[in-house]
């Protein structure tokens, strides 16, 4: 998968605050009392998960003086949705300071706005290490985003060299940048939304030259823990017209996650098939995990810089993306602290020799 242009990631989507929160346990009646032990205000959404994560395992890269090829920041570029500015506004754009690739878009509130806050989430995590999330600000987010999507286009590169990745709480104007995509054949990757790719006016010849990686959970996919129903339906996502020339990723937390489609080879100028099968999870002792928020997250971080921009094979990128996913789980939020480089490196040296 080399070429002789720099590849740039551009990740699109959700920046927000996260306020987790740690319970005992859920109440179990409506209208009665829970203690939080503790809580902590940081940095979330999706994107912001995977960039700040890939953007750290950058850093490492250049502070160590150990990377093979030539990374640097700049191959990795967050397009925030807006920040009203606000307490929560202003202090998202602090915490964020320290990244400099970057688009932020800072808007004014206003009585003719229909964005009066910044987007923040109230995440609850019980003795069970599940979280259960409160999101404000979301919806008119999303609007505001296709309203304005000329405005947010602009900041984004199109053409066969770049990636856009793409989250789950934009899906009005995600539809606007996939329709952009295929028209330039710019590579997607997209995690929890509808393709629309069986749209009439799309052109089929691009859609064949281009990468599409569709990740997905069992959140949204299939049933936990039935690992031929995950399969079967992997199957029949592939099966329904232009899905079949995507690469389909499905987790499933600890109990692994079904693979399968076509990735395009830009040396070989054609689609390659690759079989639908299951892979095993990276799997923690349970007395390690803190949180599972921001998982996939770093799944999808550890699968951005593995394949794309390290150049290293599916199966390894797999391997790298399924450890980061799982390390992920051992810090409380989604990015505030998360797996190095060198803790991932690690573990894939013991796993090779222990084979």
């Amino acid at each position: 998968m080399s070429t002789t242009t720099p590849v740039v990631v551009q990740i699109f989507g959700t920046v927000c605050l996260d306020k987790v929160r740690i319970i005992d346990e859920f109440p179990k009646v409506l209208g009665t009392f829970t203690t939080v032990s503790k809580e902590i205000n940081t940095l979330g959404g999706e994107a912001t998960n995977s960039f700040v994560i890939l953007s750290d395992w950058i850093k490492e890269l250049v502070n160590g003086k150990q990377q093979q090829q030539q990374l640097s920041l700049e191959n990795v570029i967050l397009i925030s949705s807006p920040l009203v500015n606000d307490i929560t506004g202003q202090l998202i754009k602090k915490r964020l300071e320290s990244y400099p690739n970057k688009y932020l878009t800072i808007v004014e509130p206003s009585d003719d706005c229909i964005l009066k806050i910044t987007n923040t989430t109230d995440l609850y995590i019980c003795n069970l290490k599940e979280r259960t999330m409160f999101g404000i600000g979301f919806i008119e987010m999303d609007q505001y985003l296709y309203d304005n999507r000329d405005q947010f286009l602009k900041n984004i590169k199109f053409g066969p060299e770049y990636w856009i990745s793409l989250d789950f709480n934009t899906p009005l104007i995600s539809k606007v940048i996939m329709d952009k995509a295929i028209e330039t054949k710019t590579n997607l990757y997209v995690m929890d939304q509808e393709l629309f790719l069986n749209d009439s006016h799309h052109n089929q010849e691009n859609i064949q030259e281009m990468n599409i990686v569709y990740q997905t959970s069992t959140d949204f996919f299939g049933n936990k823990g039935d690992r031929e129903s995950i399969l079967q339906s992997v199957r029949q996502w592939l099966d329904n017209g232009n899905q079949k020339h995507c690469f389909i990723i499905v987790t499933d937390s600890k109990n692994g996650y079904a693979i399968g489609g076509q990735l395009y080879n830009k040396e070989k100028k054609q689609k390659e098939f690759i079989q639908v099968q299951w892979r095993e999870s990276i799997t923690l002792d349970p007395s390690l995990v803190q949180d599972t928020t921001g998982a996939g997250d770093s799944f999808r971080a550890g699968f951005l810089y593995s394949f794309i921009l390290n150049q290293s094979s599916l199966n390894d990128s797999l391997l790298f993306a399924s450890i980061s996913g799982a390390f992920n789980c051992r810090y409380l939020t989604g990015c505030d602290k998360h797996p190095t480089l060198q803790e991932i490196n690690e573990k894939l040296n013991q796993l090779a020799n222990n084979k």
